[in-house]
């Protein structure tokens, strides 16, 4: 959850921080009353509300650990936060990568693995600032799939044969254009070796996004890179001539060694920051933010939160109870 205002970090009347995430931690009732637990990583900007910490109406056993946690009542929350996010955790040993794009500068990322291994395509647009006439559009996401080596059963790292230069190129997961949120992902659950796996942002001719930033999420090391100009001028043919069914093909050739990422870079663990919530972006700086850190997080056990938007996913139990009580007010 955050606060959207033009000035950001700004303490407000109630205590909280301007243009902040606040993490829900816990729901609970309490004589009768729906409280919302919340998580406060700002050094300042704490609720001084009802049931807040200085709260006479505050029970002791409502104590929680973790950050400067605090408690106010559902009302409070609907009356004093302007945006809902959900996220999702992956652990921080996760790998990660991201490009930016838009349609002055279309990108198709590409994206091999060394063994099988769960993936997360993640595509954001930045929070508009609030009185802007800009607004998110709609967006959709696509994974294709080419394999370029033969099964191992038959030539075991032997390229396939390519006189003939277009090979199949397999649609493996899609998110339609979705109306709401500001974000859209594509959950893999296997990425295959000896396959290249290609990104296509989905949006409608009259509404580009301004900026859009595709992340890439995998449970094992990853090689990435983008598709050179020459590369993508193959990638969009193949999708034309195929008219938008499920099946598609590439022209393998197009790629650098027949398919090879000798070119790639790897990506690094996934940022781990506990004290910063996805959501905190804020107004206008979810473009700006870097997921690479360094090898020595690579063990860390801390969990990364991904920022999914608001309204594609079904929401936790606790979360819906929560809008349910904000039903015709403005959260």
């Amino acid at each position: 959850m955050y606060i959207r205002f033009e000035q950001t970090n700004m303490v407000l009347t109630s205590g909280l921080l301007s243009g902040c995430a606040y993490p829900i931690i816990a729901l609970e009732v309490v004589n009768g009353h729906a409280l919302v637990a919340l998580e406060n990583p700002w050094f300042q900007g704490r609720w001084n509300g009802h049931w807040g910490p200085d709260s006479p109406g505050r029970r002791a056993q409502l104590q929680l650990p973790g950050c400067q946690p605090f408690w106010m009542s559902i009302q409070d929350f609907c009356q004093h936060f302007t945006d809902i996010a959900q996220a999702r955790l992956v652990p921080g040993s996760w790998q990660a990568a991201m490009v930016a794009m838009s349609e002055e500068r279309p990108s198709y990322p590409l994206v091999s693995v060394s063994s099988p291994t769960q993936a997360i395509f993640l595509l954001s647009q930045a929070d508009p600032p609030r009185g802007s006439q800009r607004s998110a559009v709609p967006l959709g996401l696509r994974v294709y799939r080419c394999r370029i080596v033969a099964p191992p059963q038959h030539a075991t790292g032997v390229k396939q044969n390519v006189s003939n230069p277009f090979k199949p190129l397999e649609l493996v997961a899609e998110m339609p254009i979705s109306q709401s949120g500001r974000s859209v992902m594509v959950e893999v659950p296997k990425l295959e070796p000896n396959c290249l796996y290609v990104a296509s942002i989905i949006y409608s001719p009259n509404a580009p996004p301004d900026l859009a930033i595709l992340r890439v999420l995998t449970a094992s090391s990853m090689r990435f890179r983008e598709l050179s100009v020459p590369e993508s001028a193959y990638f969009l043919q193949a999708e034309e001539q195929v008219g938008g069914r499920p099946l598609y093909a590439i022209d393998t050739d197009s790629f650098s060694s027949q398919g090879s990422l000798e070119a790639a870079q790897l990506p690094t663990p996934a940022r781990n920051d506990p004290m910063r919530d996805s959501a905190s972006r804020g107004v206008d700086g979810a473009a700006s933010e870097s997921w690479q850190t360094s090898a020595a997080s690579a063990a860390s056990d801390t969990w990364q939160e991904v920022d999914l938007g608001f309204g594609e996913f079904k929401l936790p139990p606790f979360l819906q109870e929560i809008l349910n009580q904000c039903s015709g007010v403005d959260c």
